[in-house]
């Protein structure tokens, strides 16, 4: 470095202030400013290489807190603010956070499982299992049971009223409401709800009915009947026989039986027992087998003549036994009226 004093140059100032001096100093170049020349240790003329290269703003140091950047003779000052997360907000503000080592909820105490949706976890507290969204849900209060507790739309719980009600025998209605139902079925409520009370061809709730509805028709049969011949009345058909000069009995008209062999002639103890019979005149019930049969043993043609009803009952037989001709399961057949009010 060049001194001039009194006029005169000195290129050394080491020599100018005497040696012992300038090997006093100890900087080295990375500590004096970029630059600036300087003696430390020895009479070499040094340069500082020292650079402040800082990037920081004001905002980026703490408020009240001072700072060089690049420019060693310029101090700054700090502005960066203190804060804080709060429970009565969401924000998050910059600046400096002093933090809290009891977490976030140690902040805001309703940051618990128990208030945390079912498979939701919020900075990592784990929803609670019982906490449910119930948005979806749309059940009302008469939708549930009356008494029952349930949750839907709008949160709060809610008392079902939905009334509890029944079929009954008594009547047909089948009303809205909760019903506990019967695991007899409907045939445990009402017993009449049985095939056997059910016309055959109609089913009601599963029981395909097997009852054939009486049906009742005039019955008539007029002719003159050849010496020899008979005559079968038609099955189900319930009449009386009517004989010209009331030739009823031997050596007249007779009713015969078919026994599954042959036809047996009633006459006797077995045809007066079942007919009682009134000479002329004779009460006549044909069999589902068409089992009685009307024989002309008079000897010359005779005008017969039936008159009454045929109907649709279940199927009965006769049956004969050594003194008298029975029927067989017969339908108690005084319970109808047909649509002229006669009863059969």
């Amino acid at each position: 470095m060049s001194v001039k004093i009194m006029g005169v140059n000195y290129d050394d100032l080491a020599k100018l202030m005497g040696a012992d001096l300038i090997v006093a100093g100890d900087a080295v170049v990375a500590e004096v400013v970029a630059g600036k020349e300087f003696y430390a240790g020895s009479t070499t003329l040094l340069t500082g290489i020292l650079a402040l290269t800082g990037d920081a703003n004001v905002g980026d140091v703490l408020d009240g807190l001072f700072f060089y950047k690049d420019d060693p003779a310029v101090r700054l000052e700090g502005t960066m603010p203190t804060v804080a997360i709060i429970a009565a907000s969401n924000a998050y503000p910059a600046g400096h956070h002093v933090g809290n080592v009891g977490g976030l909820d140690a902040i805001d105490l309703d940051l618990v499982t128990a208030n945390i949706k079912n498979g939701i976890t919020i900075f990592n507290v784990v929803g609670d299992v019982d906490v449910r969204d119930v948005s979806d849900a749309n059940s009302v209060l008469a939708d549930v049971k009356a008494g029952k507790t349930f949750y839907a739309v709008g949160g709060a719980r809610k008392t079902g009223n939905l009334a509890t009600v029944a079929i009954v025998a008594a009547n047909d209605n089948y009303p809205a409401g909760y019903h506990a139902g019967n695991v007899g079925g409907l045939d445990a409520v009402d017993p009449d709800l049985a095939v056997g009370n059910i016309k055959a061809g109609a089913t009601i709730f599963g029981f395909a009915g097997n009852v054939v509805p009486l049906v009742i028709s005039d019955y008539r049969y007029h002719e003159f009947l050849a010496s020899g011949a008979s005559y079968t009345p038609t099955a189900h058909a319930l009449s009386t026989l009517g004989v010209e000069d009331g030739a009823i009995g031997t050596n007249a008209i007779n009713v015969e039986f078919f026994d599954g062999v042959g036809w047996i002639n009633t006459v006797g103890v077995v045809y007066t027992t079942l007919w009682n019979n009134v000479y002329g005149m004779l009460p006549l019930n044909q069999d589902n087998d068409q089992s009685l049969r009307i024989k002309n043993d008079a000897g010359f043609a005779l005008d017969i003549n039936l008159t009454g009803i045929i109907w649709s009952l279940t199927d009965y037989h006769y049956y004969a036994t050594a003194d008298a001709l029975y029927v067989e399961d017969v339908i108690e057949l005084l319970r109808d009226v047909d649509a002229s009010n006669r009863r059969v």
